[in-house]
């Protein structure tokens, strides 16, 4: 055991994928001692047709239950995230004060491009078009990083849940007032550069940092951009611990 075994990270990935997403982070975390949860969300890394009985209020309790869990042996826990998984950790942030930081990465907290736009404004699309087939717009938006989809389809549903999640983190963004690490990369072609001003111009955090990486894309832990990433994370974890 060392000095950092009481300091916990649960770590949350994104829609369509599993906790293989954060394992480089989980690696690099554990090596320093640290406690980590890397989970995986209910209706994921089973059948996409799970994911249609899912909600964001899953999502939110799953998470919650791991990160209480996690906090009974750890009184310093922080929570990270990429894409979906920085929306839920931006919401146990706002709804957790007592949490000591927050990561996220390729997040977005308003619609960034046309499709979650039109997603948010016309949630009825999802009786219409039931799927979408992650390999059709994987290489255009997400790039080519090995192994971080599990699904080859996600269902409507679920971008229609994440937009229903947004409803409700929106409001409490206020609330944040966690040290915060925004990580993004400016070839995201996924969610854009503008996530950032999203987020900060909507939390009280005055204990704001933001790691611009400059390789890679989306999935940020799998790609180029994984090295940068993780000396950004690190060096901002050493002066608050």
């Amino acid at each position: 055991m060392t000095s950092h075994s009481k300091i916990g990270f649960l770590l949350i990935h994104g829609v369509g994928s599993n906790c293989a997403v954060m394992k480089p982070l989980e690696d690099f975390l554990t090596n320093k001692g640290f406690k980590v949860f890397n989970i995986t969300l209910p209706g994921h890394n089973t059948s996409s047709k799970d994911l249609l009985k899912i909600g964001w209020q899953d999502w939110v309790d799953y998470c919650q239950g791991k990160l209480e869990i996690l906090m009974e042996d750890c009184p310093t826990t922080f929570i990270a995230g990429t894409s979906l998984g920085g929306v839920l950790a931006l919401y146990l942030a706002a709804t957790n004060p007592e949490l000591s930081g927050v990561i996220t990465c390729a997040t977005a907290v308003k619609p960034y491009n046309f499709l979650s736009w039109f997603i948010t404004n016309f949630r009825v699309i999802q009786y219409f078009v039931r799927w979408i087939r992650v390999e059709k717009i994987s290489s255009k938006l997400v790039g080519n990083p090995q192994n971080w989809e599990v699904y080859k389809k996600i269902p409507m549903k679920s971008l229609v849940e994440i937009a229903k999640l947004l409803d409700k983190l929106n409001p409490i963004l206020e609330n944040i007032s966690q040290p915060i690490l925004i990580v993004h990369s400016e070839n995201d072609k996924a969610v854009s550069i503008k996530g950032i001003e999203q987020i900060i111009s909507s939390i009280s955090s005055r204990d704001q940092s933001i790691a611009r990486i400059g390789k890679g894309g989306h999935v940020i832990m799998l790609d180029e951009g994984c090295t940068q990433a993780l000396t950004e994370i690190e060096n901002w974890i050493d002066v608050r611990i």
